[in-house]
């Protein structure tokens, strides 16, 4: 998927450069620079037509200010019935509350501007205990998606840093390699550890299984140099947990 991706890379770098300054991650360690990036742009009319692109989009098409999900059964004499439509529009309040809360509405912009900029983007969702649901974009560079044979991407794994603090938090002291330990121990919270994340079609699915490792898709954890299924975290979702969208699909 790496090698694959590879040829993109120089021209998403372009774009990036004179462009989208900021938006990627080419290299597992482009994180948080606060170096000057904006040199190339000797003309601004690109940057700023893309703003106008993610300003209509949101306003357009996912305005949080107006109901713009609306649902139906795939039984249109079903959606008839007026029991039937109270209930979806509850069903619709509910999630509409919900994205409200979430951090959706900060992600769908930058989602619009890697659609309109590079022409590919990616975010996954997870589950959450304070607001339900959150979503975690992925920077262009960071991450590799790959498609089934119906030409839909199903398969996406990323590549990208985490804090000591960050991991002990998120997968649990004891889980964490040693050298993530000792940096925790000592204070050193804010030591940067490459992890990597795969997305994909689980191959041993078993329906009405329990354990979640064994759903239609799984979620791998793993340290940068950790043994093979030396894993940080191991788990599985009942549907495809990311969304990644291309603008233009050929052959």
């Amino acid at each position: 998927m790496k090698t694959e991706r590879a040829n993109y890379l120089p021209h998403w770098m372009d774009i990036d450069s004179y462009i989208m300054p900021r938006t990627s991650r080419f290299f597992v360690t482009d994180k948080s620079k606060g170096n000057l990036r904006n040199s190339k742009i000797n003309d601004n009319t690109a940057t700023m037509a893309l703003r106008a692109l993610r300003s209509g989009m949101m306003s357009g098409i996912t305005n949080p200010a107006r109901p713009w999900i609306q649902m139906r059964t795939v039984d249109p004499d079903l959606n008839k019935w007026h029991g039937t439509r109270v209930y979806l529009d509850i069903v619709r309040d509910a999630m509409v509350e919900i994205f409200l809360k979430s951090n959706l509405y900060t992600t769908l912009p930058t989602t619009y501007s890697n659609q309109g900029g590079y022409g590919t983007d990616c975010f996954s969702m997870e589950e959450d205990d304070e607001s339900v649901i959150r979503f975690y974009p992925w920077p262009i560079g960071s991450y590799m998606i790959a498609a089934d044979h119906r030409l839909s991407i199903d398969t996406a794994y990323r590549e990208f840093q985490m804090t000591a603090i960050q991991m002990v938090r998120k997968f649990g002291e004891k889980v964490v390699s040693q050298r993530v330990r000792d940096a925790y121990n000592r204070s050193d919270y804010q030591t940067w550890f490459t992890v990597l994340h795969a997305l994909e079609p689980n191959p041993d699915y078993v329906p009405g299984g329990l354990d979640p490792r064994n759903n239609p898709y799984r979620s791998i954890y793993w340290e940068q140099g950790s043994r093979d299924e030396e894993y940080l975290r191991e788990s599985g979702y009942n549907s495809k947990p990311f969304i990644a969208s291309r603008g233009d699909v050929l052959g």
